[in-house]
């Protein structure tokens, strides 16, 4: 088989790179948008999944740090470190129930042991 010297001629011989280029161009696309998909739902789970949920964090110094967490309904303050973690702070507050009576209950207590302590 001999080259045609014709320039047109050789072009027309010449493969097409458009069709491999879209095709590498699609592939480098769904790439991106699974690892997009995927990175968006590794962050949520570490962010919060049931029970236990980060509300917050902040670093103070090289290795060190704290975070605000949420487990079964009570906030913690947590020192983070390359030593571990510890517990810095329960920020449970006391919960108001909305029952009548509960106050008249909590007095009622208060007064037995005020009469028991004299």
């Amino acid at each position: 088989m001999t080259l045609p010297t014709d320039p047109v001629a050789a072009a027309e011989l010449a493969p097409s790179l458009l069709g491999p280029t879209l095709r590498v161009i699609g592939a480098l696309a769904l790439l991106a948008a699974g690892a997009w998909i995927l990175l968006g739902r590794l962050n949520r789970g570490r962010r919060g999944r049931g029970d236990l949920c980060v509300i917050d964090r902040a670093f103070l110094a090289r290795g060190a740090g704290v975070a605000l967490v949420r487990v079964e309904g009570r906030r913690l303050l947590l020192g983070v470190s390359n030593d571990g973690v510890r517990l810095l702070s329960d920020l449970e507050r006391p919960r108001v129930t909305g029952e009548r009576g509960s106050f008249d209950a909590f007095l009622l207590d208060a007064e037995t042991d005020e009469e028991a302590a004299s």
